[in-house]
């Protein structure tokens, strides 16, 4: 896969798997945007890498918030192509998958009523 010089889009790039994923991501020549809501850390991520981070302030639920973001970073590197996508956002729930889909299954239909 080649990574030097194209975009990569990391949410939760400011901390924990997504921090590491864009260091070695940026190791290896890419671009990253992250998504975070971590505003002062990521602005230090940015100010930190110069012009190979791009930060945007966004809640990954946010559709909104993330097609923002992903237009802003090809409207920053607009001769670049788009790499990939590593997801590190959230917290993940501890149970057994199929407790956890059915929980969501019944929130879901709760909200949507």
């Amino acid at each position: 896969m080649e990574i030097k010089n194209r975009i990569f889009f990391v949410t939760g790039g400011c901390s924990g798997l997504g921090l590491a994923v864009m260091e070695e991501l940026l190791a290896l020549r890419g671009l990253v945007c992250v998504f975070d809501r971590d505003e002062e850390q990521g602005r230090a991520l940015q100010k930190k890498h110069d012009s190979r981070v791009l930060f945007q302030a966004a809640d990954v639920r946010s559709e909104l918030e993330i097609h923002s973001g992903i237009k802003k970073a090809l409207e920053t590197w607009p001769e670049r192509t788009i790499g990939g996508l590593v997801h590190c956002a959230g917290v993940g729930a501890a149970d057994k998958p199929d407790t956890i889909i059915f929980a969501q299954d019944r929130q879901l239909k709760r909200t949507s009523r």
